[in-house]
């Protein structure tokens, strides 16, 4: 007799026990837990997508209104306005940064420490992942000397890397460095920021926020300028009595080949210290000074106050621009269509090509000077056996010379011209966002990928680290220069077995190099 499907169906099961097996069990189990951990992890990318918003939307209201009180008080508050309140569970931190120039905030959550976020005055629509402490370093200066480079950032904290033989870096060492190093602020210089900064022959000086110079280095002709001959491996203070009484400093004067340093103060005088044999100090002596003495003002500079001034080696000259808009100088190198020495200020030769022309900038090279002139030309003078003159010649020149534009320079708007090279010679200027070298090129000076000397301007390489990028300020050193980018970061080209072009080797470059971030 057949059996039912329903009798087979309930014989096949009858003896199987009632709910899971356990196979069953952790089959749901499992399921459960994937489910749940799928769910966990969507809402946690879901909630930090929620949480890092937030915090953007705070940080660019922050920044807008640190914006909006500069626009009234010319400088960013040192904290964030009171105006603007953050959310809940939002955390704000940070302000104005040196002397207000910029500003950098920090943000960060309550729910969540690991989001972290800043904004700064060139990211003031993007806020960046990370903190205001962990931002790359920007360069406000980049300064060369004859085998070291140093440079202050945008928060005027100073840096220097390079030959370290008689304590240049300021770092409390002699051990040469090939990235920048953190100048020592531990002593004369704590609690105070940098404001400008020189690097000569194995010496550095700066200005700080007192207005009171600082200076590091060799010093075996006075040339730090604090009394002494003895070399300094940490900064020390410039003799503010005597001539110096009751001013501040505004700006200072050295170069790569200078043993000796000049400045301009509040009163708009110059003052110079250091070595004095060709009377390259101003004050009608070829005595050295290890303390400033004021800059001759009976002759050529009576009645007239300093704009800039600038100083060299080899020759032993200093230069300035004064409230005329015309150029004097002293010591071994004049312009005046002699190669006389002064020890006094004479005035730079106004017949010829500068007849009628006032002057806006001035560099002097070891054995060459350049300037600007009101009709954006170049002139320049002096040593010219490798071209440093520009003019397409290898003659010296007593009087101004025009500088060649029949080629890479072309029409092109000069902003500064720099004159370096120590013995051998080369010049570089700045336009709106080009540089232009010419002169010796030997060890790579004139950026061009090119060991070959010019007698007329060429064109630094501005493809590989410079691809796409904008110059905007230059310094050009005995054998190497450095110039930053509109990014405020920089890049140096040249001699660099000392380390002086701070990318961490001790190498000559040919093209432009990143300086490596500071330590």
């Amino acid at each position: 007799m057949k059996k039912s499907f329903l009798q087979f169906r309930n014989n096949r099961y009858k003896n199987r026990p009632t709910g899971f097996t356990i196979v069953e069990i952790i089959v749901v189990i499992v399921v459960i837990g994937i489910l749940a951990t799928v769910t966990a992890v969507s809402y946690s990318g879901w909630n930090k997508r929620i949480i890092e918003t937030q915090i953007k939307s705070d940080l660019k209201g922050a920044a807008s209104a640190m914006e909006s009180y500069r626009n009234f008080n010319n400088n960013y508050p040192d904290s964030i306005p009171s105006s603007f309140e953050p959310s809940q569970d939002v955390v704000l931190s940070g302000g104005g940064l040196g002397d207000g120039a910029e500003y950098c905030i920090d943000a960060s959550s309550l729910k969540d420490s690991s989001i972290q976020y800043y904004i700064d005055q060139d990211y003031g629509k993007d806020p960046q992942v990370g903190t205001c402490a962990s931002r790359p370093k920007k360069w406000a200066k980049i300064v060369t000397g004859a085998n070291h480079t140093c440079g202050i950032t945008t928060i005027g904290k100073g840096y220097c890397w390079g030959s370290n033989t008689y304590g240049g870096l300021g770092n409390n060492s002699t051990t040469n460095s090939s990235i920048p190093v953190a100048i020592d602020d531990s002593g004369v210089l704590s609690g105070k920021t940098l404001k400008d900064i020189i690097a000569g022959n194995n010496y550095t000086c700066a200005i700080a926020s007192d207005g009171v110079a600082y200076c590091w280095g060799r010093n075996n002709y006075g040339q730090l300028g604090d009394g002494t001959y003895v070399d300094k491996k940490v900064p020390t203070a410039v003799l503010m009595s005597g001539v110096l009484s009751g001013k501040r400093l505004v700006s200072l004067a050295a170069s790569g080949g200078a043993e000796h340093t000049c400045a301009i103060a509040s009163d708009q005088r110059a003052y110079c210290w250091g070595r004095n044999n060709y009377g390259q100090l101003g004050n009608n002596s070829t005595s050295d000074s290890s303390s400033p003495v004021a800059v001759f003002y009976s002759g050529a500079l009576i009645n007239k106050t300093i704009k800039s001034i600038s100083t060299a080696g080899t020759m032993g000259h200093t230069c300035v621009v004064a409230s005329d808009q015309q150029a004097y100088c002293w010591g071994g190198l004049l312009g005046d269509g002699t190669t006389n020495i002064s020890y006094v200020p004479v005035p730079v030769l106004r017949s010829g090509l500068l007849a009628g022309k006032t002057i806006l900038d001035i560099s002097t090279g070891d054995n060459n000077i350049c300037v600007i002139a009101s009709d954006g030309f170049l002139y320049c003078w002096g040593s010219n056996s490798t071209g440093a003159v520009g003019d397409g010649t290898l003659v010296d020149r007593l009087v101004p010379t025009a500088v060649d534009r029949s080629g890479a320079l072309g029409e092109k708007k000069l902003l500064k011209v720099y004159a370096g090279g120590g013995n051998k010679g080369h010049t570089c200027a700045i336009t709106s966002n080009s540089i232009y070298c010419w002169g010796y090129g030997g060890l790579g000076e004139l950026g061009n990928g090119s060991n070959a000397n010019s007698s007329v301007p060429v064109a630094i390489s501005q493809s590989g680290v410079l691809s796409g990028k904008n110059m905007v300020s230059l310094s050009v050193g005995a054998d190497h220069a450095c110039a930053i980018t509109s990014e405020k970061y920089s890049y140096c080209w040249g001699w660099g077995g000392d380390g002086q072009l701070g990318n961490g080797a001790n190498a000559m470059s040919l093209v432009p190099v990143r300086v490596s971030e500071p330590i």
